[in-house]
């Protein structure tokens, strides 16, 4: 949702493009009060599967660079991300999350998270993000095989890294920086999102009062309340078969729908943690 009118953007196409393969830089915005669509700007690149967030009235999409769409002045603008070092592919965004006036992102090299860090700007007033290496992660043996970023009710971001059996707890600082807050056994908690699958059929991570951090991906809900030193995660029957996104509903309940390749049924369940 943007403002009051949903934005519907890029995605799997079944038409083949010489420039664009089988992806979408089209859209619209959908008004719920007067059932009706307006088309928006086409965006420079075409993108599937890619992760978002909104701050005031920029979207912000990730993938390769940023691209940023504009409801104001119905115009894309793209926010470059530095090249990596050394031999390594371009970078690849795996989550991103609003943090205060601007955005936090996750991005990785190689299929396993390699070279991981966080990339922050402001919508509307940079060119450039500005890129933080994870210091544990920068160029050394561990490799990432999730992540996940979230939003807190006060405006922070918090950013949580699986390698191997632990996952790290970090806080994202004002100037884009992720700071280590606590650690826990990958047992108790599942990062969202995969990173060898660059977020394909991955879940959702948010902050929610009453439980903390609550990572959704299929058939799994982890919860981590740092302040509580509470972690736990659960396979759940009612998720088999289902890929969509959970979101919370308040009271501890997580609301879904649909989902590539899944049932057309939504999903209602209630976390007791």
């Amino acid at each position: 949702m943007v403002e009051d009118r949903m934005l519907v953007w890029g995605g799997f196409t079944a038409t083949h493009d010489e420039t664009d393969a089988m992806m979408a830089r089209d859209g619209a915005l959908y008004d719920p009060e007067s059932d009706t669509w307006e088309p928006i700007a086409d965006a420079p690149e075409a993108r599937d599967l890619a992760r978002a967030a909104i701050v005031g009235d920029h979207v912000v999409f990730g993938g390769g660079d940023f691209l940023v769409y504009s409801l104001a002045e119905d115009a894309w603008h793209t926010v470059e991300i530095p090249e990596p070092t050394g031999e390594q592919r371009a970078y690849t965004v795996y989550d991103v999350a609003v943090h205060g006036d601007g955005v936090v992102a996750v991005a990785g090299t190689g299929p396993f998270g390699e070279e991981l860090a966080t990339l922050a700007f402001e919508p509307g007033e940079h060119d450039g993000a500005a890129f933080r290496p994870l210091p544990e992660l920068d160029g050394g043996e561990e490799r990432a095989d999730a992540v996940g970023l979230a939003a807190t009710p006060e405006g922070t971001a918090l950013l949580t890294v699986r390698t191997g059996d632990t996952t790290r707890l970090y806080r994202i600082d004002g100037h884009g920086q992720a700071r280590p807050v606590d650690t826990a056994d990958s047992a108790f908690f599942l990062p969202a999102v995969r990173t060898h699958t660059g977020g394909l059929l991955s879940g959702d991570t948010h902050a929610v009062d009453g439980l903390g951090l609550v990572a959704t991906r299929p058939g799994t809900v982890s919860l981590w309340d740092h302040g509580a030193e509470r972690s736990l995660s659960q396979r759940w029957g009612a998720l088999d078969g289902y890929c969509g996104p959970l979101v919370p509903a308040g009271g501890g309940r997580l609301l879904g729908w649909g989902g590539l390749g899944c049932e057309d049924e939504g999903i209602s369940l209630t976390v007791d943690p």
